[in-house]
């Protein structure tokens, strides 16, 4: 067997590792999740997201600060608002979706802002936009995505969209 096809299995198998340590935590209380992340953290699968050590200390913060009285079955608002952060995050990872940070999605939801009014122009008469490959979306879609923010589920997909019509519409 050569090197690279031996690479190539080696790359497949830590794939598949991550993604079912990445499925169990989904089924962990919230203490069992951060426990789960920071493992996944000291082993480097987050190392492509810079934003990781600032979405784990915010989980961090908003499990300590979570009212104790809440069931174990039910977290505050703000520790959901920390996992979902977390867990796109580790979507993106198990995805291969390029990370994105929160300074350049800022950066992206601005250019976005500046040229929306063309790229909704250029969409007509059917409000799609053709982006290749035979993918095609509506900007009233990637606006409203936009506007959820960099901390929500979807944010990479929503970042490669745009980074994708600047290079198409730029």
């Amino acid at each position: 067997m050569s090197s690279a096809v031996f690479r190539r299995r080696l790359i497949r198998l830590e794939q598949a590792v991550r993604a079912k340590q990445a499925t169990a935590i989904l089924d962990a209380s919230d203490e069992d999740m951060l426990r789960e992340f920071e493992e996944l953290g000291r082993q480097g699968y987050f190392r492509e997201e810079p934003d990781f050590p600032v979405a784990l200390e915010n989980y961090r913060q908003a499990l300590a600060t979570s009212p104790k009285s809440c069931p174990a079955s039910a977290s505050s608002p703000e520790a959901n608002q920390a996992f979902f952060w977390m867990y796109e995050l580790l979507d993106r990872v198990r995805r291969a979706i390029p990370p994105v940070t929160a300074a350049e999605f800022g950066e992206l939801q601005a250019w976005f802002t500046a040229h929306d009014a063309r790229l909704s122009q250029l969409s007509m008469p059917s409000q799609m936009l053709d982006l290749g490959d035979g993918h095609r979306i509506a900007p009233g879609n990637v606006r409203y995505d936009l506007r959820k923010g960099p901390r929500a589920i979807g944010a990479g997909e929503v970042a490669q969209i745009v980074r994708r019509l600047k290079v198409l519409f730029g």
